[in-house]
């Protein structure tokens, strides 16, 4: 798994502790925040301008087809994009009415960094910002660093846990960040992103229709942002600096799929921006609101697509994993996946059994060692652990693209 701060993993810990279960341990966290995050986008669009492009940032995000599947994915990005959107709402409340810099919108950013550690690209200029419009306003750096102290010795301390997890990591597949993306993919996956990606479902001219538009609404709303400065509550400048990190930051790092749930954050927001600023009439645009919605959601419903095609992998086979999962499990057996998050690459290929989903690597061996020895056991796992495992006597290994493996530890009488 690629490296993450602790956030997650302790949400999860503590839902197991409470269910018993690794499965809402991992999914209620992402359920959660997502629809928390339409709540709060809401609130966004309401302090920007006003109710109307409140509801035009709460659909947007209601009907993205990316959104919708991480909501359901035992990975941070939900959480990651939620955190966010908060740390985002904090800041305009706080800048909107020339309050001071407080400790709760720190608090706020605070907890968003503990979500990604790309996320830290936009919430520490966030940060920033805040701090020299207070300087800007006559407060003292001595002051400044009476409320904020802490959080700045945590942003400090808390990269040596990052620097702890890529010495340790184990790797499944390639690296979280790959290099820089071509302009074809960076294009790709702003149409994955787009709040219109469900246009998908009427073949590939809606998939790229799809992606142009959302590009299409950015740039109205980046030129109404230049050329209206007072169309929004907060300095432009803020939403135009965050929209160019949005975009650079995937591109250079890898613009994997799994990071747009954090960095389509802003790009909407200015999107939602102009789009609002072509209905000066409430009433027609709340007409045009609905329509897209009910267009895009009806589009989700009746030919939903296949959004795992576009967030995976394309060289891991994962269809030829279920499909040798399925031609050996039996009634009683277990299965594990270690990292947690490749089990829900198999749910579309059939009903399984539910797994056991561990954290941590110390989890999934103290789990190999420990499991009942009355049935076989199944293990999902990268190459370099099917290696180790598969050493002992009696286990079978197959291995897959991508440095995929699938073990069975067999029954012991």
């Amino acid at each position: 798994v690629d490296p993450q701060p602790p956030l997650f993993p302790i949400m999860a810990e503590m839902i197991e502790m409470a269910t018993k279960s690794d499965l809402i341990a991992l999914r209620m966290p992402s359920m959660l925040a997502s629809m928390l995050s339409v709540f709060l986008f809401y609130l966004v669009g309401k302090e920007l301008k006003d109710e109307l492009l409140g509801y035009w940032l709460a659909s947007l995000l209601a009907v993205n087809a990316l959104s919708q599947v991480y909501a359901g994915i035992g990975r941070p990005y939900a959480l990651a994009q939620c955190a966010l959107i908060a740390t985002l709402l904090a800041y305009l409340r706080e800048q909107k009415h020339q309050t001071q810099l407080s400790r709760k919108f720190l608090l706020v950013a605070l907890l968003a960094q503990l979500t990604n550690w790309l996320l830290w690209t936009l919430v520490v200029p966030l940060v920033a910002f805040r701090v020299w419009d207070d300087i800007g306003h006559g407060r003292s750096i001595v002051n400044l660093l009476k409320t904020s102290w802490w959080y700045w010795l945590a942003s400090i301390l808390l990269p040596f846990e990052l620097i702890v997890q890529l010495q340790n990591r184990s790797v499944f597949g390639s690296s979280a960040f790959v290099g820089s993306s071509t302009f074809s993919e960076m294009v790709e996956h702003l149409s994955v992103a787009s709040p219109f990606a469900h246009l998908e479902s009427l073949g590939e001219p809606g998939f790229v229709l799809a992606g142009y538009l959302f590009i299409l609404a950015i740039i109205a709303g980046v030129s109404v942002l230049i050329r209206q400065r007072q169309f929004v509550s907060i300095d432009p400048a803020i939403l135009l600096i965050g929209t160019a990190i949005s975009i650079v930051v995937p591109w250079v790092v890898g613009s994997q799929i799994r990071f747009m749930m954090m960095f389509l954050v802003i790009p909407v927001v200015v999107a939602g921006v102009g789009i609002r600023r072509l209905f000066d009439n409430q009433k027609l645009g709340l007409c045009a609101l609905i329509s897209l919605v009910v267009l895009i959601g009806a589009l989700g419903l009746v030919r939903p697509i296949d959004p795992y095609d576009r967030i995976l992998p394309r060289d891991t086979k994962y269809s030829e994993i279920a499909a040798r999962l399925v031609s050996e499990i039996k009634p009683g057996d277990l299965w594990v996946a270690y990292p947690y998050s490749r089990a829900n690459c198999l749910y579309r290929y059939g009903s399984w059994p539910m797994p056991y989903l561990p954290l941590s690597e110390e989890e999934f061996y103290k789990f190999i060692q420990k499991r009942p020895r009355n049935h076989a056991c199944f293990a999902f796992v990268s190459d370099d652990i099917a290696e180790f495992i598969g050493q002992q006597k009696g286990v079978q290994v197959w291995v897959f693209p991508n440095r995929a493996a699938l073990l069975k530890l067999p029954a012991e009488q």
